[in-house]
């Protein structure tokens, strides 16, 4: 698992970082988002294979995640489906779709940092 987490770790602050300095260009940031988005739910996913092993804190932090994955993605759905974007400002889509994911993105980079440092510890 030692290995596994490091792994997990190294890509998912490439990817996070890389994403951030393609923010500068705005355009090539929100591309890069993109694939940040699919890098981090294969990572969230495959933490599940090793669930047994978390302690309750981690488990904790990663249920967080997913809820609040689950509910940006029904929000976003839903609102897609029933038209409800055209009710929300124009000011406020923007936030949606390229701050707040950012905002899971670094939750999950913290989840993975704290991961890597409990290694140190066990």
């Amino acid at each position: 698992m030692n290995a596994y987490i490091k792994l997990i770790y190294t890509i998912n602050t490439f990817a996070f970082f890389t994403t951030l300095v393609l923010f500068l260009t705005v355009y090539l940031g929100m591309f890069a988002q993109f694939f940040l988005g699919i890098i981090q739910l294969i990572i969230g996913f495959s933490l599940f294979t090793y669930w047994k092993e978390f302690e309750s804190f981690e488990k904790k932090l990663i249920k967080v995640y997913w809820l609040i994955v689950i509910c940006w993605f029904l929000i976003t759905f839903f609102s897609t489906f029933f038209n409800l974007s055209y009710e929300l400002k124009l000011d406020f889509i923007p936030i949606w779709l390229f701050v707040i994911p950012m905002s899971i993105a670094t939750y999950q980079f913290f989840i993975t940092l704290h991961l890597k440092k409990q290694l140190k510890f066990k």
